[in-house]
Parts: C-alpha cells; structure tokens; sequence
C-alpha cells in the first residue's frame, strides 16, 4: 500500500478526530496534564486558535487531493472553528 492510497482510505479519521477534540473542549481541560502549555493560552483557546485549523488545512488539502467534497465542507468548519464557537455558544471556550 503506497501512502497516497494509506492517506484516501485514512485521512477521514482526522476530521473526526478534530469534531472529538471541538467537542471535548467543551468538557475537559486537561490542566493537570499539562501545566504550561502554549504560553497564555487555556485548552479551549489552544484548540480553536492553532489545533483545530492546523488539523483542518490538512484536512482541506487532502479532501481537494482526492475530490471528497463533503470533507472538506467540514474541514473549513475545523478551520473557522474560532467563529463557528462564538457564534453558536456565545464565546463558549
């Protein structure tokens, strides 16, 4: 198995892994796993300002790569995860 047919059979799992992520903010911050993470920022801040649309670029590029068009409308909302938040939950994280 070469990595681009790895990659179109797997990369789907990133964008799942982002939406479990978005969601676990919500609940958990993992404080007392780690202390000084990312300088001022909190999980939920750390998630939706740098992990969420690192993981969503990927995402986007990989879904335009092998045509898969209804992932990559959801990898544009890992990357506006920041707007999308604060819209629906009022500045939630």
């Amino acid at each position: 198995m070469t990595l681009l047919q790895f990659l179109k059979q797997r990369f789907h799992y990133l964008i799942y892994l982002g939406f479990f992520l978005w969601i676990g903010g919500f609940f958990f911050e993992p404080t007392h796993l780690i202390p000084h993470y990312q300088g001022a920022f909190r999980w939920g801040g750390f998630l939706v300002f740098q992990l969420l649309p690192a993981m969503g670029l990927i995402s986007l590029i990989l879904s335009i790569l092998f045509r898969k068009w209804g992932y990559a409308i959801l990898s544009l909302c890992l990357i506006f995860a920041f707007p999308i938040t604060l819209l629906l939950c009022g500045g939630g994280l």
